[in-house]
């Protein structure tokens, strides 16, 4: 394939960043160096660190439009989401300083306790202030490169805050990820296709997440794809329909078509 003309797609391939940071670094982070690393202890029942970071993700007040996380998130982990990765970077500054401050509202150079029934022991540094550091570059670096309108010199400066993460990260012996080293390349990417936010595949999952829940039966032998071309004409031929609707159609007409867009929309 390396002798293919034209063929270099680590620079005319572009990086999707949902994939790479929302549901890779940012999952890695939590999934693999905060909860299975034992960052926030049960000790203290009401008043200990898990049960603080439960407390204080459910607390929050979203808007009517934003993704809202789970509600057991000290117990269960696992989001399905990259949006819902994504909100909980949003609050992660804030929800970290909860969970790990002392008494003088500061975070300390501690190390939480290791239950004693845990079946691994991390060997990569624990200590809540480095590693607390070292997300605020994460967040700072997330934040710029995923905003809605960019400058060059605004990617380079985000760019830099994920290469100082990794470093910090490496630091403190973590093991990363290859999407640690692919966002190193983002603001190559931001200059050749413009900002990540006109380019990541959230509208193109949220399309998959229409048709899986298409009703097909599990026919196969072209059945299956007949059956999503079918779902996907009715819907914009009834929407046709409805603003094809003469000016002197009857209200009632206009309110039945309209039941039955929004019954469909609620199906899917």
């Amino acid at each position: 394939m390396n002798l293919l003309a034209g063929w270099l797609p680590s620079s005319q391939t572009v990086l999707d960043f949902l994939h790479a940071v929302f549901l890779g670094i940012i999952a890695h982070l939590y999934l693999d160096l905060l909860f299975k690393g034992y960052m926030f202890s049960g000790i203290g029942g009401d008043d200990s660190p898990k049960q603080k970071f439960e407390d204080t993700v459910n607390s929050v007040r979203w808007l009517s439009h934003v993704t809202r996380l789970p509600k057991n998130l000290g117990e269960n982990q696992s989001l399905k989401k990259a949006d819902e990765w994504h909100r909980l970077l949003t609050i992660m500054p804030i929800l970290l300083w909860v969970c790990w401050k002392d008494e003088h509202d500061r975070i300390s150079n501690v190390t939480p306790p290791i239950p004693p029934n845990a079946k691994t022991r991390p060997t990569h540094s624990r200590n809540c202030k480095s590693i607390y550091f070292a997300i605020l570059l994460l967040c700072a670096g997330v934040r710029i490169l995923a905003s809605c309108k960019i400058s060059m010199s605004q990617a380079q400066i985000g760019q830099d805050f994920l290469t100082q993460y990794n470093r910090k990260m490496q630091e403190l012996g973590v093991d990363l990820t290859i999407n640690n080293h692919l966002s190193t390349h983002f603001a190559k990417f931001i200059k050749l296709f413009g900002p990540v936010y006109g380019w990541w595949l959230f509208a193109f999952e949220q399309f998959n997440g229409m048709f899986e829940r298409v009703n097909t039966n599990g026919h196969d032998g072209g059945c299956m794809e007949l059956t999503l071309m079918w779902h996907w004409v009715q819907c914009h031929l009834i929407y046709e329909y409805l603003l094809a609707l003469p000016p002197e159609a009857h209200s009632k007409e206009r309110e039945y078509v309209e039941r039955v867009i929004k019954s469909e929309g609620h199906s899917q």
